[in-house]
Parts: structure tokens; sequence; C-alpha cells
């Protein structure tokens, strides 16, 4: 079990965690611009219809692809040995061609007008899926190692929290600048170069602890992936924290899937830009309430602030009903940007807390074991998050497309607020029983 340095994050640290900049950039990018792309830039006879069907088929299959790897690239990563670490040589490796296939998804042979255009872009998307999974999941496995004290991870997670944000920000406010003024093939362009500057001074910062074959048994070494899997779940704690975290995603990624709909309908905000300033609220709040995170971490203790994130924002997301019954007094949009503002508070826990308590059972795991398998345990953890975020997509589309979003008929906005909420609140309520359950 890695030695416990205290509070202190080791040196090089913003070198480390300056790659969420660049991995949250380009996600955001895929995420907002991939089927705008293909659907509105498609003209001369091109069916808009079908090429974001081809290219949303294409987007899920990446996703599941990138959720099949996560854990095989875990498991690889875990059994790697080199002189700079178990992880470097895959961050190392991908980044170029990840970034490489973030802008060949924006520029298919022939132009966005071609028939095989959505094809292109499917496979491109595909690519940087798995792509990601290579590079992501090695990377957030570096933490545990590098910080060997509770509230130093705390640390740590928050210098990563700061530029997660500043890469969803930054794509909120200049991507679309980007796309207006050079296009999306130059602004996909811009963004993956970014993200290789973000994530170059990570062979500055702090390194994993080179493991010795000697250090482990030689049992870990024969262990298969999907036995090392199931061995993951077999841990109590591990449990609590995938289950809670599982579905506490559902609810968030439900909630965020409906915010368009909810712009039009209840505010009438039109396009991703008006949103964008609302947004900013709890942006603005959660990056003021970062430098407290630790401190409220050594007070009260991470396991009841991962709690309190969940059930906070469980309970912030039915406050959106009201918006659409015309009843507040004012301007629905200041009522918004005040329910945006409370939430940033937890959203500050909840971008920086999480991975600590992840790291610490891994921590127990190691013990129990005589084996680290960090990269396996996020692995896994970043198949529960792809496949909660599939479940909420799921639960937007359908409450969308069967009970309404519009001003009309919002009875699909109120269902997702109020199944938003509940899934929240049972995420902070399981892991609540786990922490009585170990106390008793």
């Amino acid at each position: 079990m890695p030695k416990d340095t205290g509070e202190r994050p080791p040196k090089g640290t913003y070198f480390y965690a300056s790659a969420e900049l660049g991995i949250n950039l380009l996600l955001e990018l895929h995420l907002v611009w991939l089927i705008p792309f293909y659907a509105r830039e498609a003209v001369h006879g091109a069916s808009a219809a079908r090429n974001a069907s081809i290219i949303g088929l294409g987007m899920a299959t990446g996703r599941v692809a990138e959720a099949v790897s996560d854990p095989v690239v875990g498991h690889v990563s875990d059994k790697t040995r080199t002189s700079i670490g178990r992880r470097l040589p895959y961050v190392l490796g991908a980044a170029l061609p990840w970034a490489a296939a973030s802008w060949f998804c924006y520029h298919p042979p022939g132009g966005v007008q071609s028939p095989v255009a959505p094809y292109w872009g499917s496979a491109a998307f595909i690519a940087f899926s798995i792509l990601s999974a290579i590079l992501i999941s090695p990377y957030l496995a570096m933490m545990p190692d590098i910080a060997r004290g509770g509230i130093a991870r705390v640390k740590v997670s928050v210098a990563q929290s700061v530029f997660r944000v500043a890469g969803v920000a930054s794509a909120a406010l200049g991507i679309p600048l980007l796309i207006e003024h050079l296009g999306y093939a130059a602004a996909a362009a811009t963004c993956s170069a970014i993200a290789l500057v973000s994530i170059a001074p990570i062979v500055l910062g702090p390194r994993d602890r080179p493991t010795e074959p000697e250090d482990e048994p030689r049992s870990a070494h024969r262990q298969g992936l999907w036995r090392g899997v199931a061995e993951t779940f077999q841990s109590t704690g591990f449990r609590a924290y995938a289950i809670s975290f599982g579905l506490f995603w559902v609810g968030l990624r439900t909630a965020i899937a409906a915010v368009p709909f909810l712009a039009i309908a209840f505010l009438g905000i039109e396009g991703e830009g008006g949103v964008a300033p609302l947004l900013g609220a709890s942006i603005a709040v959660a990056v003021i309430s970062f430098p407290f995170v630790p401190a409220l971490a050594r007070r009260v203790g991470r396991g009841r602030l991962f709690i309190f994130g969940m059930t906070a924002l469980g309970l912030s997301f039915p406050l959106m009903v009201p918006l659409g019954t015309g009843l507040l007094p004012g301007d629905p949009k200041l009522w918004f940007m005040g329910i945006m503002a409370a939430i940033g508070v937890p959203a500050a826990v909840l971008f920086t807390v999480p991975y600590t308590i992840l790291a610490d059972v891994i921590d127990e795991d190691a013990e129990k074991r005589g084996t680290r398998r960090d990269a396996l345990f996020f692995g896994v953890q970043g198949l529960i998050l792809k496949l909660a975020w599939g479940v909420g997509d799921l639960i937007t589309t359908q409450c969308v497309g069967h009970l309404g979003a519009t001003a009309e008929r919002p009875t699909g906005l109120y269902v997702i607020a109020i199944a938003s909420g509940i899934f929240g609140v049972v995420g902070g309520l399981t892991y609540r029983a786990y922490q009585r359950r170990q106390a008793a």
C-alpha cells in the first residue's frame, strides 16, 4: 500500500492536472457539435435526417466501444512495467492519434456534402472513443499513486477540477465563436492543438510508482481480465461507490440532456449560445468553491461530502419544475440562474471528491491482494459511467418524445426534473447506508 504522505500534494501537480483541459475540451466538442455538423451542414440533396441518424448510431457505437475498452486498457496498463511507470506510455502514445482522430471527425473526404461523410465521421468518432479509453483510463489511474494521503488527493483532484472546468468553459464559450468565424474543420484543428499542448506538460509532472515484478505475488501476473473485473465488485467499498456514483450520473445526465429543451420551453431561449451565460452562474460558484473543498474534507470527511454533493444536487433538480408553471414572480431566467448558482457548491464537491474515494478503495484492495490495480478500477468505473450516460439519454429522449418538452406540452420536462432528483438522492442515500454499515 502506498505510504501516506499527509496533506501536501506532489510537486508538479499542475503539470499532471493540465491534461484535464484538453480532455474535456475535445469531449465537449463532440458531445455538442458533431451531430449539428453532419445534420445542419448537409446541403445539395444530402438528407440532414439521414446524416443525423447515421452519425448518431456511430456515436452510440463509439460510446459502447469506449465503455468496453476502459477495463481492458486498465487491465493491460496494470500489468505494464517500464522505466517511466505503468501509465505514461499509454497517455503519451495515444495523445497524437487521439487528437488527430478528433480532427478527422470534422474533415470528411469530399466535404460534408459527400454521401460517405457521415460514415467517415462515425468511423473517426469510434477511433476517437477507443483512443480516449487508451489515454484517459491510465491518466486517471496515476492519481492514487502520485498522491498518497487523503487530503493530498483532494488537493490534486481540485487542481484537476480547475482545468476540467476550464476545458468545459472554453468549449461552451470558445467553440461557437471558432465555428462562426473559422468553420468546423479549423475549430476542430484548434481544439486538437490545444488538447495536445495541455497534455504535453505531464512529462514534467509526478509519475506513478514503478512496481517491480518481485513486489507482487506471481498470481497477480496470471490473472485474467474478466476475473479481475469480477474481483473489483467483491470489494464492498467499490460496490457502494459504483452503485451510488452510477445512480447519481443517471440523474445528472438526464438533466443535462434536457437543458436545451428546458431553455426553449420554460425560458424562451433558442440555441446553445443563449444558455451558456445562464449556466455560467454554476461554473462561477464551483470555481469559487474549489479552494474550500480540502478544508471541508478535513473537517467533515470525504464520505460525508460525497453524500452531500449527490443529495444536494438531487434536491436541486426538481426546483426546475416551477419554472414552467408561470407561478413564480419575476423573470424565470433569474430563478434559473439562482438554481444554477446553488448547484455550484455541490458540483464543486462532485468534481473533486469521488476519485479520491475510489483511490482509497484501490488502496484497500492493494493491501488485501498484494497488487495494485488502479487502472482496472478506473476502467470499470468508466464502464459504469458510460452505461449511466446511456440510461440518462434514454430517459430524456423517451420523456421528450412521448410526454412532450414544449411550453404547450411540458409534462416530459416535469418528469425529467423529478426523476433526475430521485436518482441523485437515492445515490446519496445508498452511500450513506454503506457508511452506516461500516460504522456499525
